[in-house]
């Protein structure tokens, strides 16, 4: 019964609008009266035949580019450009270029490597631990887990309301004597 009364109400409602029309909407010279409409019934003939051989020709020209044949020429004939640097001479003059006599490189050192109290003097310290000291903490941590699952359990959490209730009932008896 409600979907036809929605039914009823929409159809009423369609009836009774006012559409507000663009002006541009009934004129065809208008640039954006078919703004929504395909772009394809307003060519001719002859340009989608030339969008369709341009597209053919450049998706042929891409396919051409890549194919294998095309790749190995290329690169046949780039390697025929190169110039065989195996087979260069070798001078004695180019064979002392590698050779360099320089100072072997200076160590420098932060001032604060060996002052204890600058607070980046350890930075790559890193401490080691013992098996022993691991499992200890390890087991800490189970601890301290345990403890905060206890806390959080129901039971615990009834608990700590049961007696709250308590003490506020006995708090209250001590006023009411009073």
């Amino acid at each position: 019964d409600n979907l036809l009364d929605a039914a009823a109400w929409l159809k009423q409602r369609e009836s009774s609008a006012d559409y507000v029309y663009a002006s541009h909407v009934g004129d065809e010279s208008h640039p954006a009266n078919a703004y929504w409409d395909e772009a394809e019934g307003h060519d001719s003939e002859e340009e989608k035949r030339q969008w369709l051989i341009r597209s053919i020709l450049a998706d042929e020209e891409c396919r051409l580019a890549v194919e294998l044949g095309a790749v190995e020429q290329g690169l046949l004939r780039d390697a025929s450009l190169r110039r065989d640097v195996a087979a260069a001479p070798v001078s004695a003059e180019s064979a002392k270029y590698w050779l360099w006599k320089s100072a072997p490189p200076a160590v420098v050192q932060a001032a604060h490597v060996e002052d204890g109290s600058h607070p980046a003097n350890a930075y790559w310290d890193w401490k080691t631990h013992t098996v022993c000291e691991i499992k200890e903490k390890m087991i800490n941590e189970i601890i301290e887990e345990e403890k905060i699952r206890v806390l959080l359990s129901a039971d615990h959490v009834e608990e700590s309301l049961k007696r709250k209730c308590q003490e506020e009932e006995k708090e209250s008896e001590i006023v009411t004597r009073e």
